[in-house]
């Protein structure tokens, strides 16, 4: 296809590590959350699922409240949420439509494959569902004047815009742009 670009941003991670906490301060300690910190649970048995879903992401039943005023055994992010991949594309042409004068014309699509990537919250051990979704796939559609437009006496760029509101840039740059973007 001549005179398209084509751009594409991948991102691919793995989930981050996040620690089983408990809603009250059982040890009696005043750990309440935030700069005091949080009581956690005691492990029982393993508490990854051989099948994890936005449901049920860990196994609720290998951790117990430990014995009042006590700290619990479970240790510091045990526990690791979803992983993420995101791809966003973008294919865009330019138009020349007079000596100094150009249109680019894009389109933009965000989570193109509209995968449904989940993030962790603060979960409890008793809530196996520490997950929230993110954004679905979301595609726009804009075009972009593109002008040289020197001024020789003040050494800036100055551009009108359809709405006749002046626009100004660096004279390094050498152009000027007007944006209009459809959602």
């Amino acid at each position: 296809m001549h005179g398209f670009e084509l751009s594409a941003i991948l991102t691919a991670q793995s989930g981050q590590p996040f620690t089983p906490m408990l809603s009250s301060d059982n040890s009696n300690t005043g750990n309440s959350g935030g700069s005091f910190g949080v009581d956690r649970p005691n492990v029982v048995h393993k508490p990854s699922l051989a099948n994890p879903s936005p449901q049920e992401w860990f196994d609720t039943s290998a951790f117990a409240v430990p014995p009042p005023y006590t700290w619990g055994d479970a240790g510091r992010n045990i526990l690791r949420g979803p992983g993420l991949f995101t791809s966003d594309l973008s294919l865009r042409r330019t138009f020349a439509l007079a000596d100094k004068l150009k249109l680019v014309a894009e389109i933009q699509s965000f989570n193109t494959m509209n995968r449904a990537n989940s993030t962790c919250r603060r979960p409890s051990p008793t809530s196996p569902t520490p997950l929230a979704k993110s954004s679905p796939r979301k595609i726009r559609a804009r075009c972009r004047s593109h002008s040289a437009c020197i001024s020789k006496w003040t050494g800036l760029l100055a551009c009108r815009s359809p709405d006749h509101r002046s626009q100004s840039a660096s004279a390094s740059r050498g152009s000027c742009f007007t944006t209009a973007s459809i959602y």
